[in-house]
């Protein structure tokens, strides 16, 4: 056996007495990174533009930088708290830009809940009425991505990542011009798996949304609170549009 083989399979054998599996990019389990499945899935395709929106601290411009050395990176974070460690994490990419923005299907001044954990926050509204504290209560300010995309002279997104805490369709909404025009080729978005929780859009409506711009889900990922006792939670969801999917037999 060759000694790189050998060391590879020694590996893979303690790791797995320990609990853990080792897979090589881009040959990970269906299912485990959306961002990944894009790239390996569609290698001709090469995005100029992706949309970050509830970018929190930047822990998605992480993951797809790498992925997308080339690409230009726009952002979209309407906490104070949260934009200041945003705008750090990205500090030194010269491709990539933040703005201090809500992504809704108005735009206006409105007001979020502030989350204790900042990747909570939320616009929903049933969760702002149950802030018990004035501080949890934060002023922001909204735009819609048709919007922003006529001042930003953008005409399209090459990938759309939209993580809003249950105001997802708002998003969409205020995304409207550019779903119908099929301006927009792949879309991340968090989806609910478990009816009941407004934190979270469902998965379902997500998916009778944007089939009627010609979208189809390609996979469920990352999948989160997975008690099987009481069911998934939330996940992400992958989009793409119907043309850029290879027609069955």
């Amino acid at each position: 056996m060759p000694p790189t083989r050998f060391i590879r399979t020694a590996l893979r054998s303690w790791l797995g007495r320990l609990g853990y599996e080792i897979y090589r990019r881009p040959h990970l389990p269906k299912g485990a990174d959306a961002f990944e499945s894009i790239r390996s899935h569609w290698p001709e395709w090469r995005p100029a533009l992706i949309l970050d929106v509830g970018a929190n601290v930047g822990q998605s411009h992480a993951r797809l930088r790498p992925l997308f050395p080339a690409a230009r990176l726009i952002c979209f974070e309407p906490v104070p708290v949260s934009f200041a460690r945003l705008e750090q994490a990205i500090a030194s990419d010269p491709l990539a830009s933040a703005y201090p923005l809500a992504l809704s299907d108005t735009t206006g001044p409105a007001w979020i809940h502030a989350h204790g954990s900042s990747d909570q926050s939320s616009m929903v509204p049933a969760i702002l009425a149950a802030a018990t504290r004035p501080e949890e209560r934060i002023p922001i300010q909204t735009d819609t991505l048709a919007a922003f995309c006529t001042c930003a002279s953008v005409s399209h997104i090459d990938l759309l990542k939209i993580d809003v805490e249950g105001h997802e369709m708002a998003v969409l909404a205020g995304a409207a011009p550019l779903l119908a025009t099929h301006s927009i080729d792949f879309i991340v978005v968090e989806a609910g798996l478990m009816p009941g929780n407004p934190r979270f859009t469902p998965l379902s409506d997500l998916i009778a949304r944007l089939e009627l711009e010609g979208f189809w889900l390609v996979g469920i990922y990352e999948q989160y609170g997975c008690r099987y006792q009481q069911g998934a939670e939330f996940c992400n969801a992958l989009f793409a549009l119907k043309s850029l999917l290879t027609p069955s037999d």
